[in-house]
């Protein structure tokens, strides 16, 4: 699950995640 977070974490931050639109918008402002 690890590589699994992992790999979340770094779509997040890319922004390219439109599932975490919530986490996204609150990290990006």
């Amino acid at each position: 699950m690890t590589g699994i977070k992992y790999f979340r974490k770094k779509k997040r931050q890319q922004g390219l995640l439109s599932d975490n639109s919530q986490a996204k918008g609150v990290r990006s402002g």
